[in-house]
C-alpha cells in the first residue's frame, strides 16, 4: 500500500512538473512574439499559458495586455471575445 502511494505521489509530482514547464513554455513563447510585434501569436501563446496555468496573474495580465494592442490596433482578430475575466 505505502509503495502504491509513493508511486502516485510521484505521478502526480512530475505531472505539475510538466504542467508546469508548458505554461512557462507557452509565456515565453508569447514574450518572444510580443518583441516581434506579431500579437496574434502573442495572444494565442499566452491562452496556452493561461490555460495551463490558470491562477498565474501575471500570464492573465500578459495575455490581457496583448489583446488590448491588438483591438487598439483596429484590425479584425479571431481572439476578441474569447477572454472571459475571472
Amino acid at each position: 500500500m505505502t509503495k502504491r502511494l509513493n508511486a502516485l505521489g510521484m505521478l502526480l509530482a512530475l505531472a505539475l512538473t510538466a504542467g508546469g514547464c508548458a505554461a512557462t513554455q507557452a509565456f515565453r513563447q508569447g514574450e518572444a512574439q510580443m518583441r516581434a510585434g506579431n500579437l496574434d501569436e502573442a495572444v494565442a501563446a499566452y491562452r496556452k499559458a493561461v490555460q495551463a496555468a490558470p491562477d498565474n496573474a501575471n500570464y492573465r495580465i500578459a495575455m490581457s495586455r496583448a489583446r488590448a494592442k491588438v483591438e487598439n490596433l483596429g484590425t479584425p482578430r479571431e481572439h476578441r471575445g474569447q477572454f472571459t475575466p475571472r
